[in-house]
Parts: structure tokens; sequence; C-alpha cells
């Protein structure tokens, strides 16, 4: 048996053993991890400067990945190293430094809250689908989360997840399915990666991967406001433009007339709600074409002409624009759902979601701006010219449209405080001494009896408050009360788009005036039979068939007496 010394293992101790932990738990990414790395190695002495640069450099990668992670201390500390001046500005890791530090905390928060969601949908993948997300959107915005009795972490996290979320911005949490694991920051890893959302059949051509460079570039466009691209993708409300594809054209209104309705909406929605006012070269060249084909004489009368037929226009485009602009609002308020479940309650949605109001105020100014030249060029048209008929059924349809699309704000009722407003303006403008039926026979309703005593101001000046000053009076108060919501924050959510409906009905008053009853008719016909054609001629192809069968059956009696033969005999063969 040979025989020799023995040999020894040496070991650093207790203190190597948890520097090799804390390196693991870095490297796995651990924020506090990082930072104590960092601090331990801008803190070592070196007598080499080259020793001195490459534990700086080392650092500034650990700070650079918490900063990444929302970690306030490393953000602090990358801040110091950058304006050291240890190594020249122009490197590598400085200009990644800065990169990082240029991000706000709110994008920071969100991009973290991007990599836990893929995390928690990847399952160890390199790629996650649409599906997944919309499932998970979805599951946060919709379902309630079942707590355990037992866990006290999710107690005491879920009142302060619902105060974030309160008011308006009230999305419920996720529900838990079998096989799903609940993490201490509140993510879901899915059991099953490959499963659909049950309430919507997706089909594999909508299926698309994600990486988690897609979730990042949407939390980075959610933070500036922004609804991200991949919600293209997905079908956050229901129904989706889609949703009757796979039915002939002719036969949808009539097997889903509601679907129809809502899909022909949509698709109008979206069509001019991307319209864009800019003139290519050929319609600029047309449009000079038509100026210099034009005398003098015609100019006068014609320009004031195509300004008003113009500011028609662009009011009504502008108004599906702002009603896009509202159903994307829906969807944005659930990609905050779900980066602040993501972010442990630390993203603030209130920011990113009034960003985005204000990113779409640009229809609003076009809309007014239109309405003024239209009301300004009222009085200077031929009135033989101008449909105003055809014009007053569009400011009708318009005008409830955007009142219980404005309204609703996610809500199954219109807004109360809405309709009193819009009710209000109707009787202030209703012009009651031309309605013969109000002033002979209704006079309950003879708004122009003064309610209150006359007073005299100064010399001679009678002031008469009677019932419609007063309800004059009542419109900027009801305006002031809805822009004084959530903290003044109704004026562009609730008071602006509510003004639009206003001016709806503002141009329907104005509209009426040179209305006659057979345009009118002839207006709404024209509405109704552009909504009607292809219901119609979907009943029209699913029962002419129908019809030429029963008229062969009666004109060919052999036809008929064969089918009753053939169904007799298979009658008495399937009882026998």
């Amino acid at each position: 048996m040979p025989s020799g010394r023995k040999r020894w293992n040496l070991h650093d101790g207790p203190q190597g053993s948890l520097r090799r932990l804390r390196n693991q738990l870095a490297e796995d990414g651990c924020a506090e991890s990082q930072v104590v790395l960092a601090k331990q190695l801008l803190e070592e002495k070196c007598e080499l400067e080259a020793d001195k640069i490459s534990n700086f450099k080392q650092a500034l990668e650990w700070l650079i990945c918490a900063t990444e992670q929302a970690h306030p201390e490393a953000r602090r500390m990358l801040r110091r190293c950058v304006r050291s001046g240890v190594i020249d500005e122009a490197s590598a890791p400085i200009v990644r430094a800065k990169a990082c530090l240029a991000a706000s905390r709110q994008e920071t928060v969100a991009r973290k809250a991007a990599r836990d969601l893929f995390a928690s949908l990847s399952n160890g993948e390199q790629y996650i689908t649409t599906a997944q997300l919309e499932r998970r959107i979805r599951e946060i915005c919709c379902c309630t989360l079942r707590k355990e009795p037992d866990d006290d972490a999710i107690d005491d996290e879920a009142p302060e997840e619902a105060r974030a979320l309160d008011g308006e911005q009230a999305l419920e949490p996720s529900q838990l399915q079998s096989g799903d694991h609940l993490h201490s920051n509140g993510t879901i890893r899915t059991h099953d990666t490959d499963d659909d959302y049950t309430d919507r059949p997706i089909h594999s051509d909508d299926i698309r991967n994600l990486t988690v460079d897609n979730l990042v570039s949407a939390a980075v466009d959610y933070c500036q406001g922004e609804l991200p691209l991949v919600s293209r993708e997905l079908t956050l409300t229901d129904p989706s433009a889609k949703a009757l594809d796979h039915i002939p054209a002719l036969h949808r209104a009539f097997l889903h007339p509601l679907v129809f309705v809502q899909v022909l909406y949509l698709k109008l929605l979206y069509y001019l709600g991307s319209f864009s006012f800019r003139l290519s070269n050929i319609e600029l060249s047309l449009l000079l074409v038509a100026y210099l084909s034009v005398g003098t004489d015609g100019l006068y009368h014609l320009v004031p002409l195509v300004l008003y037929y113009s500011s028609t226009i662009v009011m009504t485009v502008c108004t599906f624009k702002m009603l896009l602009a509202k159903r994307q609002f829906v969807d944005f308020r659930k990609w905050s759902g779900l980066f602040l479940r993501y972010s442990d309650g630390t993203l603030r949605p209130d920011e990113a979601e009034d960003l985005f109001v204000r990113n779409n105020l640009g229809p609003f100014l076009q809309f007014f701006l239109a309405l003024f030249l239209n009301l300004f060029l009222y009085p200077f048209i031929a009135n033989q010219w101008v449909p105003f008929s055809e014009f007053c059924v569009l400011s009708f349809c318009l005008m409830f449209l955007t009142l219980f699309s404005f309204g609703t704000n996610g809500n199954p009722y219109p807004d109360v405080l809405a309709l009193i407003s819009f009710g209000i303006n109707v009787l202030a403008k209703y012009p009651y001494e031309k309605d013969t039926v109000v002033h002979q026979g209704w006079r309950f309703l003879d708004l122009h009896v003064s309610t209150y005593s006359s007073y005299i101001l100064g010399n001679g000046i009678e002031f008469c408050l009677n019932a419609r000053v007063f309800f004059s009076l009542l419109i900027p108060v009801i305006l002031f009360a809805m822009a004084r919501r959530s903290d003044w924050r109704g004026v562009l959510k609730y008071a602006l788009p509510h003004c639009v409906t206003l001016s709806w009905l503002q141009m329907f008053i104005t509209c009426s005036h040179g209305s006659t009853t057979y345009g009118l008719i002839r207006g709404t016909l024209a509405l109704v039979c552009s909504v009607l054609f292809l219901p119609l001629m979907g009943v029209v192809t699913v029962t002419l068939p129908v019809f030429a069968f029963l008229q062969y059956v009666t004109i060919s009696k052999l036809f008929y007496t064969v089918s009753v033969l053939v169904g007799l005999t298979m009658k008495f063969v399937c009882i026998n």
C-alpha cells in the first residue's frame, strides 16, 4: 500500500463562501447583490492603475444592471461614477451608463416590469406568443385574484394595489388557474404556454412570437404616452375587426347582425381615424389646375363654398380620430394594469396616461379651428349649393355617437353629468318661440316667461333672469364640475371631449335652419341604405335559393313524388 504525505485543501473561510454566494446572486439578477459587489469593487485599494480601471468598469456593469432593475441607490452611484472621470467619457461603459441614466425612473420601472412579465410567461423559452400576452392582460383586467387563507403577503399587497388602481384606474387583479405559481412581486408563472385564451378563438395566422426586446420596446412606448405597437397584434377590446372574416361577406349581416354593425363601425373608425390631411403632389397639382381654371368672379363664390365643405370634412375626420383615440385609451389603461402588476406597485400609471391624452390633443385643436371656420363662413355661402339636410343628419349621428362614446369612460352606463349638460344645452338653445305646438299648447314649457323679478341696475339697465338665461348660466358651471374631476385631469378627459358633443349640437341647430322635410328623409334613407345594403344582399343570397328550390318542387310533380317515396323508404329502413 503506497504511503505519502496527506494533501490538504485550503479554503478561504466563510467570507469566501459569502463572496461566491453574492457573485452567484448578482449573476442571477439580484439588484442588492449587484450594488454590494459594485461598492466592494469601487472601495478596493489597487496599486496598479490598470487594476483600478478594471474594477471601475466591472462596477459600472453591476450598477447598470441594478439600475435597469429600478434600484434607487444604484442609480445614484452610477451617476457619481459617470461624473468621476476615472475613464474616458467616450468609452463604451460610460456611453452605456449615460444611456441608462437618460431613461426616466418611470421608464426604468416599466422596463423591469416587461422583463419580469417575459420571465413569468416564457418558462425559460426564448419567446412568448401574442396569445399568451393577450390572455394575461385579459386575466389581469377582467378577473379577481384568489387569495389563499394563509398567504399574508398577498393580503398585505392587495390593498396597496387596489389604491394604486382606484377610481378610473380600477383594473382588477389576475385570477390564478391550476398550475400557476404566484411570485413574491405579484407575477404569475403560467403552467402551460400553449394554452390559448378560451373566450375568443385565435387563429394560427394571428399568433406571433414576441421576444423580451419586443416587450421592453412596448414598455418604452408606454412610458412615452403611446400605445405599444404590439397592441396591433392583440384584441384587448371586443369585438375584433377580423371577427367575421371567416364568414362570406354577404352572409355576415344576416348571421350576426349586431357583430356586423360593430365590425363595420370599427373598420370605418380605423379608416377615418388613420386618415392623413397631407396632400400628395398629384393632389396638389389637381388643386392648382382647378384654381387656375376658375375665373376671378367664380373664386369669390367658390372659395367660401370649398372652405365650408373642407371644414365640415375636417370636423368629421377629426371626430373619428378622437373616437379612435378614446378606444385606444381603453387599451392603454389595460397596459397600465399589466405593468403595474409586474412592477410591485411602484409604477405611476397616471403620468403615462396623462401623457397619452396630451399626445392626442391634435385632433381637438384641428376640430375647433374647423368649427370656427365653418361658423364664420356660414353667412357668406349660397344656401342652394349646400346640402343642409344631409349635414343635419350627419351632425345628429355624430352628436349622439360622441355623447355616448366620450361619456362611458369604460362603464356600461354613460356619464350622468354629461347627459345633464347635454339636456340643459338642448333646453337653452331650443327655439320655443318658433315652435307652434309648444307656444300654443304646451304652456308649461313656455320658458320666455320671467321666473324672477326684474331689477334696475344703474341708469335704465333692466336685468331679467328667465329660464333660458338660467340654463345658459348652468352650462359653464357643469363644465367646471367636469373639469374638476380627477384632480383637474377632467379638463382633457371629460370637459374637452364633451365640448365636441356640444359643437355637433350647435352644427345640428345651424344646419336645421336650412334643411327641408324631404331633405331629411333623403339623408336618413341614404344613411340607412348604406348601412343595410349588405344585410339586404345577405338576406337575398340566402333566401333566393330556397324560394327557387320551393318553386322547382311545386312545378315538378315527378320530382316531388320521387322525393316522398325516397323519404318513406329511408324511414322504413331505419325503423326496421
